[in-house]
């Protein structure tokens, strides 16, 4: 069944566990339910949430979000919550603001003139001054946080329902700013080499074949190795060349050089080599490392 979006007013929470799972409820009484972190979700602020209806047993009806977006507010007590959520100006000169220009004018204003909207409502306060260098900070923040909301609503169409962490898209867009999402459709390796929560090999390497990316692409076959060694459950940390080769070169189709990308990520550093015997050797590299220092350690010990 696809997902659904629905937009809502968040009102309060009701139940929060330690394991970040809250139950809460909207101004129109759907409960909704889904993991955030505390505060993520703002008394009086409307959001897109993305999920489905679920029906619990005793509780009955709920919306089940996988992740949301906060939409720009539209309501008074709306935009008041969202200028004084920002923590530039305090909640006595929002409120002012928002008599003065209208609170379905002030937000455009903020962002379009900010100095007109400071003069127009503050032109007789003693720290007039102050509050001009301030309300022209809070239309900054105001555009910059429109387009971490773009940002955000296209990384939950590439993320909802793959099994990705809810936290990724705040993680993106404070990784990679207003252009995640581009460089994540570009490149879904980047997730993995950003070392970002819940990014393993198996989830990132499923979005890369659904984008219809080339599947022979060397960076896919350089991932897939070090996927292979590092998820090893052999016990040992080095494994034969060859034989890392031949079994990545199974998983893959297409023009496969399965060598060169060993090569490679030797030279990246996600894997190391070695030669004994006449064999060559490959491990991941920080697990070589910490082998190295163990016996190290072990040796002084002796």
């Amino acid at each position: 069944m696809p997902l659904q979006e629905m937009v809502g007013t968040f009102q309060s929470e009701r139940n929060r566990f330690e394991s970040g799972y809250m139950v809460g409820q909207l101004a129109n009484k759907t409960v909704i339910v889904g993991s955030t972190e505390p505060g993520a979700l703002v008394p009086g602020l409307e959001y897109v949430f993305i999920g489905d209806w679920k029906t619990h047993p005793i509780y009955g009806s709920q919306f089940a979000f996988q992740g949301f977006s906060q939409k720009e507010p539209t309501t008074r007590a709306g935009v008041v919550a969202y200028l004084t959520r920002m923590d530039v100006v305090s909640s006595v000169r929002v409120h002012k603001m928002v008599d003065i220009e209208g609170h379905s004018a002030v937000i455009g204003m903020l962002k379009a003139d900010p100095a007109g909207v400071a003069f127009r409502c503050f032109a007789g306060d003693r720290a007039y001054q102050d509050l001009v260098v301030k309300i022209v900070e809070l239309g900054a923040r105001l555009k910059g946080d429109q387009k971490f909301q773009e940002a955000k609503v296209q990384l939950l169409d590439l993320f909802v329902g793959r099994g990705f962490p809810h936290t990724l898209p705040d993680a993106c867009v404070k990784r990679f700013g207003a252009f995640a999402a581009k460089r994540i459709r570009k490149d879904p390796f980047t997730l993995m080499i950003e070392k970002l929560p819940g990014c393993g090999f198996l989830r990132v390497d499923q979005l890369y074949v659904d984008l219809g990316l080339p599947k022979d692409r060397m960076k896919r076959q350089v991932m897939c190795a070090w996927h292979h060694i590092h998820s090893s459950r052999e016990g040992t940390t080095w494994h034969l060349w060859s034989e890392v080769a031949e079994a990545v070169g199974r998983k893959l189709s297409g023009n496969i050089r399965i060598n060169k990308a060993l090569r490679v990520a030797v030279r990246a550093k996600w894997l190391t080599s070695r030669t004994v015997d006449g064999k060559v050797w490959i491990a991941d590299r920080q697990r070589a490392e910490d082998e190295d220092t163990i016996l190290k350690q072990m040796e002084k010990i002796r």
